[in-house]
């Protein structure tokens, strides 16, 4: 395992691939490229100048996600909600961080998880640090009733979750007319697969089973349907 290394370009040499990294080349049978569209798109550039400006074109909604902290038992058990669209809350969900994953708060404390953006409010990713957490304090008071909350920390991803828009199939196609192409290449990511984290672990997976039998010989290529990620 090659670590804090970065790659700059995917090429073919033959019947194999070339990784031009920062820290030197690397020679392989195959190559799994599971970043995002865009940058999968721009590693590829040399294989299929096409192809990397099509990724390029995929929109990737702003996501903010904010955590925070409430007394334990302030919040009902669960997994969190989501906020339907017409309530008018500028919060698209929120997750009981705590409640799902064990030692991720201190005795007497719960880790929420707030949601913000999307293709319906991304101009939220730009705002003040304190605008974020004035409007997160209030909709949490408004949905959960909790008296107090401690903010942690911010994090804003410009491109957070891409957009299954109409006429999306043609970059899951495109995505298939690649692996054909060039056998012993692999893409995989949530703009391919679903963008839930259960996708994402389904998609690596069957991709892991792809590759096992790419190099046993075994020549298939399974049909990938995308699901819906509006948000």
């Amino acid at each position: 395992v090659d670590t804090e290394n970065v790659v700059l370009k995917i090429r073919k040499k033959d019947d194999r691939f070339v990784l031009d990294a920062k820290k030197g080349k690397y020679e392989a049978k195959c190559v799994v490229v599971s970043a995002p569209a865009t940058s999968a798109g721009y590693l590829l550039r040399d294989i299929s100048w096409s192809a990397s400006e099509e990724f390029d074109r995929i929109y990737y909604a702003p996501v903010v996600v904010i955590h925070a902290s409430v007394k334990r038992g302030s919040v009902p058990p669960g997994f969190g909600f989501l906020v339907p669209r017409v309530e008018g809350k500028r919060t698209l969900g929120v997750l009981f961080s705590s409640q799902i994953f064990t030692k991720r708060a201190p005795e007497g404390r719960e880790l929420l998880t707030v949601y913000m953006g999307g293709a319906t409010d991304p101009d939220v990713v730009d705002y003040e640090e304190e605008a974020l957490y004035e409007i997160a304090e209030r909709e949490l008071k408004e949905t959960l009733r909790v008296d107090a909350v401690d903010f942690l920390n911010i994090t804003r991803w410009k491109k957070g979750i891409p957009q299954y828009t109409l006429g999306y199939g043609k970059y899951i196609e495109l995505a298939k007319t690649l692996e054909r192409e060039n056998p012993g290449l692999f893409l995989t990511g949530n703009y391919l697969n679903g963008v839930s984290v259960a996708d994402c672990i389904k998609g690596s997976y069957e991709v892991a089973k792809r590759v096992e039998d790419y190099l046993a010989g075994v020549k298939h290529f399974p049909e990938n349907s995308p699901k819906s990620g509006m948000v």
